[in-house]
């Protein structure tokens, strides 16, 4: 159903107005109106329309002004403009504020459910563009991950002569041909070096698999997250060169600490950081890892 929103000081306009609506698209219509100024912001909060027909004429209306105050309030509405002359300020900034037509008063019957037909036909398009768009993303939610455990487990198990990752660094945007791993291994708790509880540990990541995946890649954007491995995650990061400097490595650093606290915090896990320096991506099954401990000495 469309929400429609009448705003026009002439009582006969607007029930003329609704009357050759209802005529023509029934109940498919939800609309509203209203003849006061005072009221327009306040009902147009509440209703939220889809389309408004507007008398930038009425009293307490100031044109152009008014729309950008009523588009600062609501971005999706598509303004429908009436008045009894023509004024081209109304072109110059239609498109950006929704403006999809110009009706000149006394209102042609003709023009009026054509320019509505109009605006109904824009937000059609806009919903399916806005559905396909949900519909990509939640698709890639189910994909990416798979293709990101593909693509790591080709890197580290793979014979390296048999190894293909053309075809997922493609799919996964990696252009460069270095990286380096990080290695996370999660429990419940630790007692003498020895993780404990590690089959309970593992159905709580799982059941928070989401979440860690958007902590992981909030820290560190690019990363590739691998496998569930036991108890142990593999992610890759790429990078653009062999070695890194010692404010990048300072950084990274810094970066793994933050994000173990927040996987802590939110996943009411332990972790235990593994990290690898700089190879190339055909050699990266080659990585040493070396825990914070290590790291520190």
């Amino acid at each position: 159903m469309y929400k429609i929103l009448l705003a026009d000081d002439e009582g006969i306009a607007i029930e003329s107005l609704k009357y050759v609506i209802f005529q023509k698209f029934g109940n498919t219509c939800d609309i509203r109106s209203t003849q006061s100024a005072r009221h327009l912001f306040d009902m147009f909060q509440k209703f939220q329309p889809d389309i408004m027909f507007l008398n930038v004429q009425m009293n307490g209306v100031h044109g152009i002004y008014t729309i950008r105050k009523l588009h600062a309030m609501h971005k999706d509405c598509i303004y429908i403009v009436m008045s009894h002359t023509r004024k081209t300020n109304y072109h110059r900034e239609g498109d950006y504020m929704g403006i999809a037509g110009y009706l000149k008063k006394p209102l042609r019957k003709e023009q009026a459910l054509k320019t509505l037909e109009d605006a109904f036909h824009r937000i059609d398009q806009e919903q399916e563009l806005h559905h396909r768009q949900k519909s990509n993303k939640e698709k890639l939610q189910t994909v990416i991950p798979i293709i990101e455990s593909g693509f790591v487990s080709e890197l580290l198990f793979c014979d390296e002569a048999k190894r293909n990752l053309a075809p997922y660094r493609e799919l996964l945007n990696i252009p460069a041909d270095y990286g380096w791993i990080m290695t996370l291994d999660f429990f419940e708790s630790e007692e003498n070096g020895t993780l404990q509880n590690p089959v309970g540990a593992g159905i709580q990541f799982h059941q928070q698999s989401a979440l860690f995946r958007t902590i992981i890649k909030a820290f560190f954007p690019g990363s590739v997250i691998g496998p569930v491995l036991a108890n142990r995650v593999v992610i890759f990061i790429p990078c653009s060169r062999p070695a890194m400097s010692q404010e990048e490595y300072d950084f990274r650093q810094d970066r793994a600490e933050h994000m173990m606290k927040q996987l802590t915090k939110k996943m009411n896990l332990h972790f235990r950081l593994g990290i690898g320096n700089v190879q190339t991506v055909q050699e990266i099954h080659k990585t040493r890892l070396y825990s914070r401990e290590q790291q520190a000495k």
